[in-house]
């Protein structure tokens, strides 16, 4: 796996507003966790789950990775975590009867929230876009999955609309009702260089 670039991505927002979507370091866990508890707060509760200040601090480096989105005045207006479950029995692979070494490739788009303050910059998006070009940087992770709660539309159009597919539905984190999607990289390379002959052949 290839080192990942700690390039900055500038996002331009309404009202011209701007944004930067950078890694996060160990000085943005405070803010972090007060947009996690803000975000909690603020919505459905069996929509968010929050995480404990152990599990942030583990993916600043050792078990992924947290994007944050800062305002020109460097306040966290959102945020998105990247974690790599490894052969741990979380690990969302488990329920595509992934097994041994496959369990590897597999990266959980984890949790993410924005300030209600800063919605409607379409925050959430590109940091999972700049999330998932990370990954492709990094390369060896086939497998993109993550949880939503069924009533969340916005998250869900999200993910769909990035190309991730219902694998199935279940009880989470204590028994609350989610889908499970998942994207398969592989699976979608070859499928763009099919309609990629297709096109080709037609000409």
């Amino acid at each position: 796996m290839r080192e990942m670039t700690e390039k900055t991505v500038l996002v331009h927002g309404k009202d011209g507003q701007e944004f930067q979507i950078k890694r996060a370091v160990y000085s943005d866990v405070e803010e972090i966790m007060e947009v996690m508890e803000k975000a909690k707060a603020d919505t459905k509760p069996e929509w968010f789950v929050s995480d404990e200040r152990d599990y942030v601090e583990e993916h600043i480096e050792k078990s992924g990775f947290i994007l944050v989105a800062k305002t020109e005045d460097d306040k966290t207006a959102g945020f998105f975590m990247i974690d790599f479950p490894g052969q741990d029995s979380r690990n969302l692979g488990r329920h595509m009867e992934l097994k041994g070494e496959e369990l590897n490739h597999v990266a959980h788009m984890d949790s993410a929230a924005v300030l209600a303050e800063f919605r409607g910059n379409h925050l959430q998006e590109e940091l999972m876009r700049r999330g998932e070009e990370m990954l492709d940087e990094i390369g060896g992770y086939r497998y993109r999955m993550c949880t939503v709660c069924p009533e969340n539309q916005y998250s869900l159009y999200n993910l769909q609309k990035r190309g991730y597919l219902i694998l199935m539905t279940a009880e989470k984190y204590g028994g609350l009702l989610r889908h499970i999607m998942y994207k398969d990289m592989e699976k979608i390379v070859e499928q763009e260089a099919q309609i990629g002959l297709q096109s080709h052949s037609q000409m």
